[in-house]
């Protein structure tokens, strides 16, 4: 394989992929994000015992692929994609995995948890040595890996869709089908959903708008500036408000609020959030409600996307019949 030049061979850890007992109940974490049990002495590891177990783990993986087959390794790939993303007893796992993997290898790779993020690498300026990379599952033809990198590749505006084929929309939580043309975002076990459309990550200045029906539920909204499942703006459409939002860092403020009463269900409405720097609007039919320009910095681009919430499980629905974005001139 390696001397074929069309296949690199690095490390994908020595111990790290299966899951291990992290407590005294038997309970079994992820390698990389928990402090084990440790049955012999009825305790967790200490934090600095984690890190020497990883640490041991980087490098005894590095020095047997070395030893074995005498090339340089210098890249290293997290077994599930986790790097202390989703610790159970150790709230720093990841900073401590990132301090720790930076001392043996100078670049480290992971697979992207589906819904969790967009699955191309995006200039960032956290952790540059962090880089995605795809899961090539072993039904897949060529075919299969082209269609992937053709959803996930960056989308030009203006951009429009009418559903009649599958462009990239991504489940974050929820329910997300297409049927009849159509879009439709539900929630089952959840309170509401979102989704959001690969390859537009790299967007900014654009007025998005879209057809949409609410079959059920207390609110929906459209979303713009999506950088993840915590960091997006968001005009949101209840009964009694609209609401110009934004999350940052998992934290929900609402910047603008329009009172009055919206009569949003069993009806079709043309909703739409404007979104430019630190400005953004929200637009019912077509007409701009209200807007701000408070947005932070955080968030001068990203993409597009739309969420549902209520607080009763399994009640809502909203059906996306078109969408469309423009650049803002």
């Amino acid at each position: 394989m390696i001397k074929s030049g069309r296949w690199d061979l690095q490390s994908h850890s020595y111990d790290g992929h299966t899951p291990y007992v992290i407590d005294s109940a038997g309970t079994k974490g992820n390698f990389f994000s928990n402090k084990l049990w440790i049955e012999d002495e009825k305790r967790n590891e200490t934090e600095e015992e984690f890190r020497e177990r990883i640490y041991a783990d980087f490098l005894n993986s590095k020095n047997d692929l070395e030893n074995s087959f005498g090339k340089s390794v210098i890249g290293f790939a997290y077994p599930l994609g986790d790097f202390g993303q989703k610790p159970m007893n150790l709230p720093e796992a990841k900073n401590i995995v990132f301090d720790t993997v930076n001392l043996v290898y100078p670049m480290s790779f992971y697979q992207v948890w589906l819904g969790n993020d967009f699955v191309f690498n995006y200039p960032k300026k956290e952790n540059q040595l962090l880089i995605k990379r795809i899961e090539v599952r072993p039904y897949w033809n060529s075919d299969n890996l082209l269609k992937v990198l053709d959803i996930g590749g960056n989308k030009n505006l203006p951009y429009f869709d009418n559903f009649e084929d599958y462009e990239g929309w991504i489940n974050n939580f929820g329910f997300l089908s297409f049927e009849n043309n159509s879009m439709v975002l539900s929630s089952k076990s959840d309170m509401g959903s979102l989704t959001f459309l690969e390859g537009s990550y790299l967007w900014k200045e654009y007025i998005f708008k879209a057809n949409v029906y609410s079959n059920k539920g207390q609110t929906y909204s459209i979303v713009a500036g999506y950088k993840d499942d915590s960091n997006y703006v968001l005009c949101s459409f209840t009964p009694s408000a609209i609401r110009l939002e934004q999350m940052i860092e998992g934290e929900s403020k609402i910047l603008k609020e329009f009172k009055g009463k919206f009569d949003l269900l069993n009806k079709e409405k043309n909703i739409g959030i404007g979104f430019s720097g630190n400005d953004a609007s929200c637009y019912l039919n077509d007409k701009r409600v209200i807007d701000t320009s408070d947005i932070d910095d955080k968030i001068n681009s990203g993409g597009i996307g739309f969420k549902t919430w209520d607080p009763q499980a399994n009640n809502s629905e909203l059906i996306i019949k078109s969408v469309s974005v423009e650049k803002i001139k």
